[in-house]
């Protein structure tokens, strides 16, 4: 059975294949995407495309060393890259005061 990570990882590669097929991704954000799964990563481009970011998820029991080696061949092939970045926020909400307008 597949773990909810797992799960996460398939959606990663599938959205990125969607946004691939309709010509939004870029030869450098290909090459990123490839050297994360290369290195047993999922990775996708995430912003308006055309070069601009990838991330990459890290599952939980991964080994440090296998992530400074992607790390690693990222920086050689010239990509920056940005690591334990926090993320979070409030995300979306939604106040309705008036119900009678819906």
């Amino acid at each position: 059975m597949r773990t909810e990570f797992q799960k996460l990882e398939d959606l990663i590669d599938m959205n990125q294949g969607l946004l691939t097929s309709l010509g939004v991704s870029h030869p450098s954000l290909n090459q990123i995407i490839d050297i994360c799964k290369i290195n047993g990563l999922h990775a996708k481009l995430t912003g308006a495309g055309g070069g601009g970011y990838a991330f990459a998820v890290i599952p939980p029991a991964f080994e440090k060393q296998s992530v400074d080696k992607c790390v690693e061949e990222l920086e050689r092939a010239k990509y920056k890259v940005y690591r334990d970045l926090k993320l979070g926020g409030p995300g979306f909400e939604l106040k309705v005061e008036n119900e009678t307008a819906m």
